[in-house]
């Protein structure tokens, strides 16, 4: 097999692996066609970022990119105001958004794989992997 192959099916991982940053979808503050990861509403819209075992090698953001606050008027606009911190929702009710840098899409964009289907994204890594390892022992074996 050429080596140009080889290199591209072991990079194959970089790709299905690799999540973007991403955060909730914000309805009433973020507009259709600008979706950006670090908007200005981010201090006030998300809860701030728990930093525990799970969470120290996501650097980067200083948000929770799977929690948002509720607004209390879905009318009332985007203030810090109508945002009630008191409560901030388990998940993306409205979705997410993710950054379109360098890739834009991904494996984990289109199918969803973050927050709470993250070992979803996990599995499909390992399968990946392991359909690479049985693909090169069987052409090793064949033209060996």
């Amino acid at each position: 097999m050429s080596a140009r192959c080889k290199f591209w099916l072991t990079q194959l991982h970089l790709f299905v692996n690799f999540v973007p940053s991403h955060r909730c979808r914000v309805p009433i503050c973020d507009a259709d066609d600008d979706l950006a990861v670090n908007a200005s509403f981010v201090d006030f819209a998300l809860p701030a970022r728990e930093h525990g075992a799970r969470e120290i090698l996501k650097s980067g953001s200083k948000f929770d990119p799977c929690r948002a606050y509720s607004p209390i008027d879905p009318e009332g606009g985007c203030v810090p105001s109508n945002f009630d911190v008191s409560n901030a929702s388990a998940t993306c009710e409205f979705g997410h958004v993710y950054d379109r840098h360098p890739y834009t899409e991904t494996v984990a964009t289109q199918m969803n794989l973050v927050c709470d289907s993250e070992s979803q994204q996990k599995i499909l890594t390992s399968i990946t992997m392991a359909g690479l390892l049985i693909g090169e022992v069987y052409l090793l074996w064949i033209f060996w």
